[in-house]
């Protein structure tokens, strides 16, 4: 029971931006657990400590209590255990922009946890498969994992897995039907920023994602609400770069600041965080005229993106090029058939296929970045 109060108390430290008390506890809860056989029912301290190594991007660190929790839960062969090193090995693909390998950790994370006598009780894996899906603007399919039944269940409470889960719904909801939307959903996400802030270290660009959908749907509070929740936890842990790179990227957007976005830029570890702000000061900088400069910074964008295999980023970083009057070659020339489905290209099957589902023209050029020209003449 003491080893889960400490579990139990580093969740309110973390939850609450305290980020190197909530890591002492996890550390003593770890200590405490040596030589005991783990309970199943409850949070394992070897993989809350480990899950937030992963969040301040501590992999090393991270790996090293993961193969520790393997060694301590082995002998009693706790079915679900598994798969939460799954999902945290998972979530490090992601971070690392190596999407195939996260998608295939969350996968095996899934097939556990739907194992019959499985006492898993969620780990993220679902919000995982989702965003290497939107990442690679597979709406449809980022969709369909949300709506897995294993999505919104965290074994390490609600704070968790709401927060996370809902933000990565919402991102979804955000690429089909646009920001507003995504703020529906939203609402006690934001309303909750003062005390609950779990999410904000899941993932370092999701303080800026919450501001920058805020102020494109219109709402200077909430996006000033989220920017100072990051400010808050990175004064309060001065000690971990990863919290000042995500305060600097929220802050640098809502105030229109080229040196907060500038250090984000520098200061993520995350190759896909990295081009995310280096695409927030492009624009700023657009919007302030200092065109070439713009343009140098969304190439960089694009160059990040396409490492990390982001197609939907790229798309919508060139469009954002073509505003400004430039224009990147990006296709392949290949061989194709000249009749049949194998001589349509990647974009005219994605075309098709949204189309199919019922979206307009315009809807999916809106989706794919591309003009409602563009979209006719794949059409065609």
């Amino acid at each position: 029971m003491v080893i889960a109060a400490l579990v139990a108390r580093a969740v309110v430290m973390w939850d609450r931006g305290r980020l190197a008390e909530a890591l002492d506890l996890s550390a003593e809860a770890v200590r405490m657990a040596a030589g005991r056989q783990p309970d199943a029912r409850q949070g394992h301290p070897h993989l809350f400590l480990a899950s937030r190594l992963v969040d301040l991007r501590r992999f090393d660190e991270a790996r090293s209590v993961i193969r520790a929790a393997g060694d301590h839960a082995g002998p009693l062969d706790l079915s679900g255990w598994s798969a939460t090193p799954a999902t945290l090995r998972a979530r490090m693909s992601l971070a690392a922009g190596r999407l195939d390998d996260a998608f295939a950790d969350a996968q095996a994370d899934l097939s556990v946890a739907n194992a019959p006598g499985s006492h898993l009780h969620g780990s993220g894996a679902p919000a995982v498969l989702a965003t290497v899906a939107l990442r690679r603007g597979d709406l449809n399919a980022a969709a369909r994992h949300m709506q897995c039944p294993q999505a919104g269940r965290s074994q390490f409470g609600a704070a968790y897995a709401d927060t996370w889960d809902t933000v990565v719904a919402a991102q979804i909801e955000e690429a089909r039907n646009g920001p507003r939307a995504s703020l529906k959903l939203l609402a006690g996400v934001y309303a909750e920023l003062g005390t609950h802030r779990f999410l904000l270290m899941c993932d370092p660009a999701c303080a800026a994602w919450l501001v920058r959908a805020a102020l494109a749907a219109g709402d200077q509070e909430r996006a000033e609400t989220a920017a100072a929740a990051a400010g808050e936890i990175s004064r309060g842990s001065p000690e971990f770069g990863v919290a000042a790179a995500s305060a600097a990227h929220a802050g640098g957007i809502v105030h229109r600041d080229p040196a907060r976005l500038e250090q984000a830029a520098t200061g993520h570890t995350d190759p896909w965080a990295r081009a995310s702000a280096g695409e927030d000061l492009g624009v700023l900088l657009a919007e302030t005229g200092s065109h070439s400069d713009a343009i140098a910074r969304l190439d960089q964008a694009i160059e990040g993106y396409e490492t990390t295999g982001a197609d939907r980023d790229v798309a919508r970083v060139r469009r954002r090029l073509r505003r400004l009057g430039v224009r990147r070659r990006h296709w392949a020339v290949k061989a194709r058939p000249t009749t049949g489905w194998l001589s349509l290209t990647g974009t005219e099957c994605t075309v098709a296929e949204v189309v199919s589902q019922g979206f307009t023209n315009q809807q999916v050029a809106d989706q794919m970045f591309i003009s409602v020209h563009t979209v006719a003449f794949h059409l065609r």
